[in-house]
């Protein structure tokens, strides 16, 4: 459920300093310096959606689990190379089922 993932959240920000630079559950165990405003503003998401646990400056991955799903899931974004915005923003908020052209004649 929703409370469930929020709670799990809440949880696990805690225990990484919520996201605040204190440590990440990398292998290195820190957020790497030059992504720790966007590791900030992604863990202060309005709507407590979405969280990450880790950081790496020269990588980003966007995974989706449904709710209650322990394991497995969809990575909707991988790559080590410079991502333009409109991609991330693609993975995050991918457009409804069917509302490509919705409402054209």
């Amino acid at each position: 459920t929703m409370a469930d993932f929020r709670a799990r959240r809440a949880r696990v920000l805690m225990e990484i300093g919520g996201g605040e630079g204190q440590k990440d559950l990398s292998p290195k165990g820190s957020l790497d310096a030059p992504i720790v405003d966007l590791i900030r503003e992604i863990n202060a998401c309005p709507g407590g959606r979405l969280y990450t646990t880790s950081s790496c400056s020269g990588r980003i991955t966007l995974f989706t689990q449904a709710p209650g799903q322990r394991k497995g899931g969809v990575w909707d974004l991988c790559s080590h190379e410079r991502v333009a915005f409109d991609a991330v923003r693609g993975a995050m908020f991918p457009p409804a089922a069917g509302a490509e052209g919705a409402g054209a004649d």
